[in-house]
This record gives structure tokens, sequence and C-alpha cells, in this order.
């Protein structure tokens, strides 16, 4: 019988190293596994923001190529003209400028009497809708 009792225990030891083993793989499996997912992540976020960046960089040249185009008609003598007219409020020799003054006052009446208008216009609306037929 004792000799019969050895072998069963042996094969206990056998199973304990060989479920460590396997836990161990198990367990290095979902780490890396884990990991390379995270890896994958961050890949992917990385890739977006690069596309992002490069979408901002494309619009931000076509933008300083046109700022260069600008600064080259700046030099010529019509655009300068052109703002020394509307900018500066200068005139060209011959020509006769015309302003008109809105007095303070009479805008002030004339907000005055567009709130009484609304309000008015308002309470005609919804007394309306309450009146008995």
């Amino acid at each position: 019988m004792v000799e019969q009792w050895r072998p069963a225990r042996r094969k206990k030891k056998n199973s304990f190293w060989s479920w460590l083993a396997f836990v161990s793989v198990l367990v290095l499996l979902v780490f890396f596994a884990q990991r390379n997912i995270s890896l994958y992540r961050q890949g992917r976020e990385y890739r977006e923001r690069a596309e992002r960046l490069e979408a901002e960089m494309r619009t931000l040249e076509e933008q300083r190529s046109q700022l260069e185009a600008q600064a080259e008609a700046t030099g010529e003598e019509s655009f300068l003209e052109r703002v020394a007219l509307e900018r500066l409020n200068l005139k060209r020799s011959g020509e006769e400028v015309i302003v008109f003054e809105i007095e303070p006052e009479e805008a002030e009446v004339s907000l005055e009497e567009t709130e009484l208008d609304f309000w008015e216009k308002l309470k005609a609306t919804v007394g309306g809708w309450f009146r008995r037929q």
C-alpha cells in the first residue's frame, strides 16, 4: 500500500506546478494584452492628433499665402489710395465730402417710441387671444 500512495502524491505535486505555470502564463497574457490595447489606443489618438495638426497646418499655409498676396498688394498705389480714402477719411482733389449727423436727442426719443410701440402691439395681440366672442 505504501508504494501506491507515493505515486498519487507525486501527481499532486506535478498538478500544483502545472497549475502555477498555467496561472502565471495566463497572468502574463492578460498583462501583455492590456498593455497592447493601451498602446493601440494611444497610437490611434496620436494619429488622429497628427491628422488634425496637418489640416490646421494646411489652413495656416493658405492664410499665409493670402497674407503674402495682400502684403504685395499694399505697395501698389491703388491700394494705398483706397485705404487712405476709407480709413483716414481723406478725399481726392475735386471731391466733396457729405456728412450726415443724427442728433442724440432724436435717437433717444425714437428708441423710447419704438419700445412703447412694441409693448402696445404685444398687449393688443395677447389681449385679442382672451376676448370672448
